[in-house]
């Protein structure tokens, strides 16, 4: 791809996002179409005896998920860098939907040492673990590479996120009872992206830039120029909702052979909430904007609130299928569009993952 001259280049990306524009769901609820918003989806669903603990709570998608939630009565920790911004966003909560469970600790994802204090100021036992935090690209002011020695966007939107789920990962596999008195664990929602679908392209490199060779190297230096259509500078966050995708899918896969013991398996889903409204897409090449909404229903960019309803749906319904457990979702059902990589590149990965962490411990 990077050997194609510019011409050809931009009629690839152009023919990719059409490709992204017609991105559905094999069997979309019709609670979940239209104009629905998270706060629909939550409706009439009590959870005032789970504790959901998330990422990415106080702006975006991840504001919209906890505002929904809150109103169910749940009990929320929010992690927020922005100790100030966090709290703003927990006492706005709960003015809205009067929850006064709603509360705020420090997470820099950008630094595993903040991940690992994070996580042992949680002492209880978690229901849902909500992935949601991100940046598209590196803050101006700051290295490219954090002091842990990876690229930052790729440590903030993947690293960390699997550092955090390792270090809760038995909280949330302690099996409890639900309200209609089924046993029941914890799960796992990453909130990726329908840009995983092409992560290469997105970070300016060649397509093998998923083999499990390049890695490393990718995850270690920051993309450089600026992408053909879309019109933002190229960036590993594409590459890396690609693996919160397969992350979803390999610990659900791991955690089969947990169900049948005493504290039972985590389920793990990664969420695909559209072409969301967010910040992002002010830096957007007008012409992707139009690529992005051909054949889309209005409203299209859709709100925050209308981007968070899958991840809603998944932390609201207790019996989800088994059969489901590891899948991509859009539009509370199963994507018809989903990225692709192989079981034993998957596996690689999660085993890379491991590795990349294993002097935090």
């Amino acid at each position: 791809f990077i050997m194609m001259s510019s011409t050809a280049r931009v009629l690839a990306a152009f023919n990719l996002f059409l490709l992204f524009s017609s991105i559905g769901a094999l069997d979309s609820l019709s609670e979940c179409t239209g104009n629905v918003t998270a706060k629909d989806i939550a409706r009439g669903h009590d959870l005032s005896q789970k504790l959901i603990v998330m990422s990415g709570g106080d702006s975006g998608i991840g504001y919209a998920i906890a505002e929904a939630l809150a109103t169910t009565n749940a009990s929320i920790i929010i992690g927020a860098r922005n100790m100030e911004k966090g709290m703003e966003a927990a006492a706005n909560i709960t003015q809205v939907t009067g929850n006064l469970r709603i509360s705020v600790l420090h997470l820099d994802l950008s630094s595993f040492a903040s991940v690992k204090n994070f996580s042992s100021s949680i002492t209880k036992k978690i229901d849902i673990l909500i992935c949601d935090a991100g940046i598209y690209a590196n803050p101006n002011g700051l290295s490219p590479i954090t002091n842990d020695g990876f690229e930052r966007v790729a440590q903030v939107n993947y690293i960390s996120h699997f550092y955090l789920t390792e270090l809760l990962k038995g909280q949330l596999r302690t099996r409890r009872r639900s309200q209609t008195n089924q046993s029941v664990t914890g799960k796992i929602i990453h909130i990726s992206s329908r840009m995983s679908m092409f992560p290469c392209l997105q970070a300016n490199r060649h397509r093998s830039c998923t083999i499990p060779s390049a890695l490393y190297s990718d995850i270690t230096n920051s993309p450089s120029g600026r992408v053909p259509i879309i019109g933002l500078q190229a960036s590993n966050y594409g590459l890396s909702k690609f693996f919160q995708v397969f992350h979803a899918r390999e610990l659900a896969r791991r955690e089969k052979e947990n169900w049948s013991t005493s504290e039972g398996g985590i389920q793990s889903f990664a969420v695909d909430p559209g072409f969301v409204n967010t910040s992002i897409i002010d830096f957007l090449n007008p012409l992707f904007k139009k690529i992005a909404c051909i054949d889309q229903p209005d409203p299209c960019p859709v709100s925050p609130g209308q981007g968070a309803k899958t991840a809603t749906y998944l932390a609201v319904t207790e019996n989800i299928s088994q059969f489901k457990n590891g899948e991509y979702f859009l539009n509370c059902a199963v994507s018809k569009s989903q990225p692709s990589w192989t079981l034993e590149s998957q596996k690689n990965l999660f085993e890379y993952s491991m590795e990349w962490i294993k002097n935090t411990y």
